[in-house]
């Protein structure tokens, strides 16, 4: 029997075509997706970045009025306590 003839020969041949073909997309799908995972790190590092340096900066101009009201309840009881 000629090995073009097996049809058992056929069938693996055909078998081994589908499981190389099924691992190379699988191999494209995670390689796509990984990408599109970083993609989308990169993004969320980028907009937390964002959003914490606006707080950081609300936060700066907070303390820096509390600072100035402080300096000049400071001042208003020390004319008090001291009036010359």
């Amino acid at each position: 029997m000629n090995i073009k003839d097996n049809p058992f020969q056929k069938n693996f041949e055909l078998w081994q075509q589908l499981n190389e073909t099924t691992m190379q997309n699988m191999f494209a799908a995670f390689e796509k997706n990984l990408a599109q995972s970083r993609v989308f790190q990169e993004q969320m590092q980028t907009a937390v970045g964002q959003v914490v340096n606006s707080q950081f900066d609300v936060v700066q101009a907070s303390l820096k009025n509390m600072e100035s009201q402080m300096a000049e309840m400071s001042k208003n009881f020390n004319s008090m306590v001291n009036p010359n």
